[in-house]
């Protein structure tokens, strides 16, 4: 026999607020010698992981030298551009734009202008620096209301032991996985909540407040390694939720189902899209909780 799905609950919840815990991201901004020349470096990924990342300037010897990256590992190395004098000639937007182009940088950050600086400006040799910042402790961070469409499904899935000599004979089942999932329709959303919508969004906040969403399918990622602790909280009212852990739903690890997400709002109403989220087993083997954590 093939294994067997067991639902164990579908079920609908409503009004509530949903609030993620991403990790923060380390990031480096530098602050050379000179005016427009300076860039803000982001780690791609939350977590202490990312201040091991270190970013390095270099001045080469010699005339004409052609702007280049190079990345070994975490350590990402910018050989600057010269003229005919051997004088610098990459200016920040150029620094940028050769990290963005770089695959392997990009796979570790993103490089965008600091704000209030045009990049116009030659930059300078920078000694290998560290990003820092990146921590393992989550965030709370707001992703908005929940639609009366929000459901949760619960299942495990179950293969039947066998023990008769023929062994076609089922003696009783054993749990073989599960999965935990919420259809969530969002409101209140904005490009960093769709950054957490969308498993292959990532959001590059640029100078002076600028935003954007790059999409990219993430080739070898595992979405569960992306995974941040969600909570959902019953409302009280408009503009209040509860501090009651029996009427709180945690997820310690979700991420987005892999797959489409429809946008079905239009920019005269509130803005809503519904996505699937997929859960996690803990260090406890929990997918969710309801209650005291700790008992």
């Amino acid at each position: 026999m093939g294994a067997i799905i067991v639902n164990d609950a579908d079920f609908r919840l409503g009004p509530v607020n949903i609030w993620t815990f991403p990790l923060p991201k380390a990031s480096l901004t530098t602050a050379l010698t000179g005016n427009n020349n300076d860039l803000t470096i982001r780690a791609k990924r939350g977590g202490v992981a990312g201040n091991s990342i270190t970013v390095e300037y270099v001045d080469p010897p010699g005339n004409n030298v052609a702007l280049s990256v190079a990345v070994v590992g975490t350590v990402i190395t910018v050989t600057l551009a010269t003229d005919g004098t051997s004088t610098i000639t990459s200016t920040a937007a150029d620094v940028r734009d050769a990290i963005n182009a770089s695959a392997q940088a990009r796979s570790l950050v993103s490089a965008v202008l600091v704000t209030g600086n045009d990049g116009t400006g030659l930059v300078t040799a920078l000694a290998a620096t560290p990003l820092t910042g990146g921590s393992d402790t989550g965030v709370e961070t707001f992703l908005g209301a929940l639609t009366d469409e929000t459901t949760v499904t619960m299942s495990v899935t179950a293969s039947p032991l066998t023990a008769h000599v023929t062994g076609s004979q089922a003696r009783g089942k054993v749990g073989t996985g599960g999965s935990f999932q919420i259809r969530a329709g969002m409101k209140e959303m904005s490009l960093a909540k769709f950054a957490v919508a969308f498993p292959a969004a990532q959001l590059i906040e640029g100078a002076d407040g600028l935003q954007r969403l790059d999409f990219i399918v993430p080739t070898g990622t595992n979405f569960r390694d992306l995974a941040v602790r969600m909570e959902l909280r019953r409302l009280l009212a408009a503009d209040a939720e509860t501090s009651d852990p029996d009427e709180i739903l945690v997820i310690p690890a979700t991420s987005p189902v892999d797959g489409e997400v429809p946008l079905v709002f239009n920019i005269t109403d509130q803005q809503f899209v519904p996505i699937n989220f997929e859960a996690w087993p803990d260090s406890l083997g929990r997918l969710a909780y309801m209650g005291t954590a700790v008992l």
